[in-house]
């Protein structure tokens, strides 16, 4: 079996609960390039084979770093260490990085440098951001086309931005690398009669509720109701992202506030949590209501700051209870809720790989994706035994889980491609 491309997710490089970071090297006694060899990149290499004049793609499906509750510095310092002992084991050809929602500001980096950046440094006024990058692997002719990207010369060699840096000082043997966000479309060949159907490879965040709330909540106010897109969806959702995900983790003491509330939260302990909303309830009390034009009677003041306190301890509390939720198994796929969402997806994403192909001057008629491939969930959720997904309009499903010890067992797998476009999965951990 040749594989083309192989897909890891949720490697959380930078978090406390991350399996391939310098906690657990340090843990096991070894440096982390050899504790990253032993543990994972040996793996990797054996389940490539030996066949080593195949173009290896490695596709890193979202969360590879984990700005979360997490200072820059961390998560780039495991990062680095990551990639140049990836870099040295010679493993892959191009890396294809697709973000998620903890490392989802890598995205609105790339977009920043080269729309914003870029152009005022040669005097021009910025460019609106592109709010999604989608990219087409092509198994029959062997290319990874991005449109706008690998088609400049500039580019030609890989991004040619801020990402380099993860490898640190350039190694000697460096792969490609390229940033794409939210979908990466693998084709296998295509017959002039049929439909082209994929193989979507995305995070998964935009499946459950968190990450699209506030298009779930407001679709009449936004004007999208009915009408979404897949640009609008992440252009909508993604300032309440990356104030959660990523503006949190560099906040300084409110982050390690933060870190407190939600570990004494998830272990069932709210009195930390009721009294920073006690805080914020006397200043409501004392500062905000304390006269003016409109000053309501004690008990209505009282008991209106009551309700606003009750519904912030609730929210708190369904937010870390959803953060653990979420990372479950078969349940996930079975949620109603959560099969709508990804109905949803799956059309977005057909209607973008439809303008994807006008882009790269491809004549196929778009179809549904035959196969999706995702992690988020931290545990590895089970294709169906017999058939696809009713509900995800023949799809079938493969889900990578990941790297992290937050869930009651950690389970990662690697899912494979190979040239013909069969899919595959490698358990990894």
């Amino acid at each position: 079996m040749t594989i083309k491309a192989m897909i890891l997710s949720d490697l959380h490089l930078g978090s406390h609960d991350g399996v391939l970071g310098f906690a657990a090297a340090q843990a096991a006694g070894q440096t982390h390039k050899a504790y990253l060899k032993q543990r994972l990149f040996d793996k990797l290499r054996a389940a490539l084979g030996s066949d080593t004049g195949a173009q290896r793609f490695l596709v890193l499906n979202g969360d590879t770093l984990d700005f979360s509750l997490q200072n820059y510095a961390a998560a780039f310092a495991e990062g680095q260490s990551f990639f140049r002992t990836l870099a040295a084991e010679n493993l892959f050809d191009e890396i294809i990085f697709i973000a998620g929602n903890h490392d989802h500001n890598v995205w609105q980096m790339a977009q920043q440098e080269t729309l914003v950046v870029d152009q005022l440094r040669k005097g021009k006024l910025p460019h609106d951001f592109e709010h999604v990058r989608d990219a087409l692997l092509d198994l029959k002719t062997n290319r990874l086309i991005i449109p706008g990207v690998t088609d400049v010369t500039a580019a030609a060699s890989s991004d040619s931005f801020f990402i380099q840096g993860l490898f640190g000082p350039a190694p000697a043997k460096m792969p490609k690398l390229w940033v794409v966000y939210p979908n990466l479309f693998i084709q296998p060949a295509v017959e002039e009669s049929h439909e082209a159907r994929p193989i979507l490879v995305t995070h998964g965040h935009f499946f459950s509720l968190p990450w699209v709330l506030v298009t779930t909540v407001f679709p009449k106010s936004l004007q999208i109701d009915g009408c979404c897109t897949l640009e609008q969806l992440e252009q909508l959702n993604s300032p309440l992202t990356e104030m959660a995900w990523t503006a949190l983790g560099q906040a300084g003491t409110l982050t390690d506030l933060a870190h407190r509330i939600y570990g004494a939260v998830a272990k069932g302990e709210m009195g930390l949590a009721q009294k920073v909303i006690d805080e914020f309830g006397n200043y409501i009390d004392n500062e905000v209501w304390k006269g003016g034009a409109w000053n309501p009677k004690e008990w209505v003041t009282d008991a209106v700051i009551k309700g606003i306190k009750k519904f912030l301890l609730y929210l708190i509390e369904k937010g870390v209870e959803s953060g653990d939720n979420h990372k479950d198994d078969q349940t996930f796929l079975d949620d109603g809720d959560n099969q709508k969402r990804i109905r949803l997806y799956l059309g977005l994403s057909r209607a973008q790989y439809s303008d994807l192909l006008k882009k790269c001057g491809l004549d196929w008629r778009a179809g549904m994706p035959q196969q999706v491939v995702f992690g988020h969930t931290h545990s590895v959720i089970k294709p169906p035994r017999s058939g696809p997904f009713s509900w995800a309009w023949g799809a079938e499903i493969q889900n990578t889980g990941g790297f992290m010890k937050d869930v009651r067992k950690v389970a990662a797998t690697a899912v494979i491609v190979d040239l013909h476009g069969r899919v595959a999965s490698i358990p990894m951990w």
